[in-house]
């Protein structure tokens, strides 16, 4: 696998930006014409003669998040069943709830055990249209779960490839935040997100490994939303 550098969040390869999106207009954030739609796992996409995009990640989408704690570092993984093509982009979506003062979100993004791409975002700078609680619930383990407007950011992690990455490949996506955070879920998936403490380093610094990141993660309660996407073979 080669990588065309590693996107460290300073701005040089970023593409994420604020998405205030409705239900039936979900989409990814890109880098310039990179967009797509929420899609399950294995999608291909493409007609006319246009280059077409592989698309894999959250199966079921919908409105509902959950609390994540400060200082901890949530991963989900996915095992490709194509090939990875010019580059990879993970996005992960964010509901602008009672967010407070100097809240930023990091992004780690791993592909065969290797971190290739991290990004951290100042998300007080992100809120325009703040969200609002419809429901909140609670999950069986204590942590809280609620139902929202519609009302959400997206924030993306990208990484340009030199090479193809043959199908098989893992995929994994590291998300962390210094207070708490709403994060929309997975309504309807086999894939699980694990949690891991990282309250002893930096909260925008990701192991290089990926190992290392998972340390002793233990299953989450529930499986963060994330779009992943590439160039199909």
């Amino acid at each position: 696998m080669k990588i065309l550098g590693r996107s460290s969040g300073s701005g040089r390869i970023t593409f994420a930006v604020v998405l205030i999106v409705s239900f039936s207009a979900l989409a990814l954030v890109g880098i310039s014409d990179m967009s797509g739609k929420s899609g399950s796992d294995g999608v291909t996409l493409g007609a006319g003669g246009q280059s077409s995009t592989y698309e894999f990640g959250t199966a079921a989408r919908g409105f509902m998040g959950w609390l994540i704690p400060a200082n901890t570092t949530i991963l989900t993984s996915y095992l490709t069943t194509e090939s990875l093509n010019n580059f990879v982009g993970a996005s992960i979506y964010v509901f602008p709830y009672q967010i407070e003062q100097n809240t930023t979100m990091s992004f780690g993004l791993y592909i065969n055990g290797a971190l290739v791409s991290n990004e951290t975002y100042d998300l007080n700078a992100n809120s325009p249209n703040p969200a609002s609680i419809q429901t909140l619930l609670l999950s069986n383990s204590g942590d809280e779960v609620a139902n929202f407007s519609h009302s959400v950011l997206g924030f993306s992690v990208p990484v340009f490839l030199h090479s193809s990455i043959p199908s098989g490949a893992n995929v994994t996506v590291a998300a962390t935040a210094n207070q708490p955070v709403w994060v929309q879920i997975d309504n309807n998936t086999t894939v699980h997100s694990c949690e891991a403490n990282t309250s002893s380093q930096r909260s925008n610094a990701f192991p290089d490994s990926l190992r290392l990141a998972m340390g002793s993660c233990t299953m989450a309660p529930n499986t963060i939303s994330i779009d992943v996407e590439s160039d199909a073979s």
